[in-house]
């Protein structure tokens, strides 16, 4: 038997005591026809003896009003009676998708136990029973609304797969509650093994069934590779997240999966191993395989890592000393920056950067313009114009990614008519101060002032404004597609004259995807793994990587608090069948019996 509101019982502590103290308190006579009262004295002697508690023996009415009062504070405390089937009318059902779900359990995943769970949720319904099935991901999503019909729940739960992310419980109890408000007796049932439900503060479900008791579990928690230094250098990170020592074997691969080495180790509970290789070949990107003995988790046992340096590009730099921008060229390792006076036509660099300069650009490579002079042959300049306005920017576009430079003070920019193949990125009123687009098939980047007429190189903004800007000038080879997440919006730069992709999942799926403004925008699937992605425009793959979720490798099962303000137990594992109104029916039964008995004059 279980107490949905315990508290109820407070009530007995004040009801109780006051029947009786009322019944202590009665006076009660009865009218008799004596021939003295010499023979008192000793009969009220006896009856001061065992007053009042003398009043309390054989009253009837008593009992009942007792019994009455108890039944009442029964039926406040809501008494049930545990079932492992639905106890409610209409029941909200959440299953958790999280990357901890496929955690192995014998020969099953927490995934495929909590849809068996599911399933035996679902036979026990009867005809008065309906039925709401939500995923429980990073988005909660309804597979089901409101419905009895056993095949139309049963193939709701079919249609649940697994996420690599963690789940938002806090979202999809949001969510539940507002659908169980539509009925008026409804339960909110989870399913799941509880990891990540530490946050939960608002929501909370009435009922939750945990699957999973396993918690051994290594990971392979981080995974780079540096190429800085010329040779590749590999640094692994091995978590042990069980609670006994694990062994492992832990291979490294380059893109054409051939073994480069393989390292044995021993990582005590809840510690860390360090592996590092160094001197590695080049490869666009590396392979890492853990072979971990008694690992309940075999998502977290890979992982891929892109180089972090790619080869040395060669920057042709025409123009005056300038500090501040050789200082910024040389914070990118990548970059081998050729001094010139003179554009001579002799270099093939892939980004060419001039200072005021005249002179004819060269016909291939991307172009970065400072400050250009009046006759250049990529932008129309006219004389100058000084700065007053504040200064406004496009913070969407990749130059302006993440910074602000609103309180940048400019003295004075060139006059330059926009033409149609550049976009705005910054400006000063109807002042163009940056530039930015594509001039006959390459990219260009205009800073229309002189940095020596600004304290914008003395920002903290401007180291990262000239990577950015680099990294939009060069996209294919100055910096690595990297990481992303799932459910992430990726922008991806595409090379000149590239108009789409194909990138190819970890699963080998192949989704072909339009560009759009010189980008290719993609939602990343919460799948984790290598992603490739091949331009129509040809060239070599580029590759990202969807890192299995470090949150996810803690797959101890967890405590869930539920509505009742326990922590989940054996009991909280238990639906109920509510008996308090068998209870309030039994309490207007005594009531009934109560007057009947006054009635009567007892």
């Amino acid at each position: 038997m279980q107490w949905l509101q315990p508290w109820s019982f407070l009530f007995a502590a004040f009801l109780i005591p006051s029947i009786l103290l009322l019944y202590l308190l009665k006076r009660k006579y009865t009218d008799r026809s004596v021939s003295s009262t010499l023979l008192w004295d000793r009969v009220l002697a006896r009856v001061e003896a065992s007053h009042p508690w003398q009043r309390l023996r054989r009253q009837l009415l008593l009992l009942l009003q007792l019994l009455t009062a108890l039944l009442f504070v029964l039926s406040l405390a809501r008494p049930s009676l545990p079932t492992d089937g639905v106890g409610a009318a209409h029941t909200v059902l959440l299953i958790d998708v999280s990357g901890s779900m496929y955690a192995q359990e014998g020969k099953e995943t927490r995934l495929d136990r909590a849809k068996e769970k599911a399933y035996a949720l679902i036979d026990s319904m009867g005809p008065e029973h309906t039925m709401t099935v939500v995923e429980m991901g990073a988005v909660p999503q309804v597979r089901a609304v409101q419905t009895g019909v056993k095949k139309e729940l049963v193939q709701a739960i079919d249609q649940i797969e697994g996420r690599v992310g963690a789940s938002d419980p806090q979202a999809a109890l949001s969510l539940a509650h507002a659908l169980a408000t539509r009925s008026p007796d409804a339960q909110i049932v989870v399913i799941g093994d509880g990891v990540g439900y530490s946050a939960l503060e608002t929501y909370f479900p009435d009922r939750f069934i945990q699957v999973g008791k396993e918690a051994h579990n290594l990971a392979v928690a981080s995974f780079s590779v540096d190429r800085s230094q010329g040779k590749g250098e590999a640094l692994v990170r091995i978590d042990n997240r069980g609670n006994k020592e694990g062994q492992a074997v832990v291979t490294l691969l380059d893109a054409e999966e051939k073994i480069l080495e393989a390292k044995s180790l021993t990582i005590p509970a809840q510690k860390s191993s360090i592996i590092r290789w160094k001197d590695l070949p080049d490869s666009p990107y590396y392979h890492i395989q853990m072979e971990a003995e008694g690992d309940r988790l075999p998502l977290d046992n890979e992982a891929w890592a892109i180089p972090s340096q790619p080869e040395q590009m060669e920057v042709l730099w025409v123009g005056p000393d300038n500090l501040f921008l050789e200082k910024a060229l040389q914070l990118e390792k990548s970059l081998q920056v050729v001094r010139s006076d003179r554009l001579t036509g002799k270099h093939s660099s892939l980004l060419t950067v001039t200072e005021n300069s005249k002179e004819k650009q060269p016909d291939k490579g991307s172009l970065l313009l400072i400050h250009p002079a009046p006759g250049n042959s990529v932008i129309k300049v006219g004389g100058t114009v000084p700065i007053t306005e504040e200064l406004k920017g496009n913070e969407q576009h990749p130059l302006l990614k993440n910074i602000s430079l609103k309180d940048v003070h400019i003295a004075e920019a060139r006059k330059v008519e926009v033409p149609s193949w550049a976009e705005v990125v910054l400006q000063a009123g109807e002042v163009p101060l940056i530039l930015a687009g594509e001039h006959q098939g390459r990219p260009v980047v205009v800073f229309t002032f002189d940095l020596h007429q600004s304290d914008l190189p003395l920002k903290p903004a401007f180291p990262v404004l000239m990577h950015q800007t680099l990294s939009w000038l060069l996209p294919l080879k100055f910096e690595a597609l990297g990481v992303g997440e799932p459910g992430e919006m990726l922008q991806i730069p595409l090379s000149t004259g590239a108009g789409k992709a194909t990138i190819r999942t970890p699963s080998g799926e192949v989704v072909q995807i339009e560009g759009k403004g010189g980008y290719l925008h993609y939602l990343v699937p919460e799948e984790a793994g290598l992603y490739e992605m091949k331009e129509d425009a040809g060239g070599a793959p580029r590759y990202f990587v969807v890192p299995f979720p470090e949150s996810q490798s803690e797959i101890k099962p967890q405590e869930v608090t539920i509505s009742s303000g326990l922590n989940s137990d054996g009991a909280a594992e238990k639906g109920h069948h509510e008996l308090w109104w068998w209870m309030a029916l039994a309490t207007l039964l005594m009531i009934a019996l109560e007057w009947g008995v006054f009635s009567r004059g007892y």
